[in-house]
């Protein structure tokens, strides 16, 4: 083990050896690195969104309610879960570079997802998303 002083610059000077953890010196014994807010935020926005999409197909699109073709809703949860609860593994195993690196690709893709969730509202008979609705029957 180094001998660690107090003072700033010569910790800088004399850096731990790879691979040894400061917390196994004692220095930062029952202490954890704080978690960055702002990847926090975006954890808890991607899990309210994946709640948002497991219950929208419960909503409905036309009146009077029209049940849809097949119950969508578990299988929507799921894979709208599945990143926010990598992330949050990730974020819990002290690994906060990952956590953001699987929220981006939802992030990426959500103002994609935001103009087609939002085409029903225009035309709902144009709608691309079919299991909602049944325009003929």
């Amino acid at each position: 083990m180094i001998a660690r002083s107090d003072t700033p610059a010569e910790d800088a000077r004399n850096p731990p050896p790879r691979g040894e953890n400061p917390a196994s010196t004692g220095e930062a014994a029952g202490t954890s690195r704080p978690w960055r807010p702002g990847l926090v935020a975006a954890l808890v926005v991607a899990a309210a969104g994946a709640l948002l999409v497991g219950a929208a197909p419960a909503v409905g699109m036309v009146t009077p309610a029209q049940p849809p073709a097949f119950t969508p809703w578990p299988l929507l949860l799921v894979l709208a879960a599945l990143p926010p609860g990598v992330a949050a593994a990730f974020l819990r195993s002290d690994k906060p570079g990952v956590a953001a690196a699987v929220l981006i690709a939802p992030a990426a893709l959500a103002p994609g997802r935001a103009v087609l969730d939002a085409q029903p509202l225009a035309d709902t008979s144009g709608s691309s998303v079919k299991v909602s609705i049944l325009p003929h029957s």
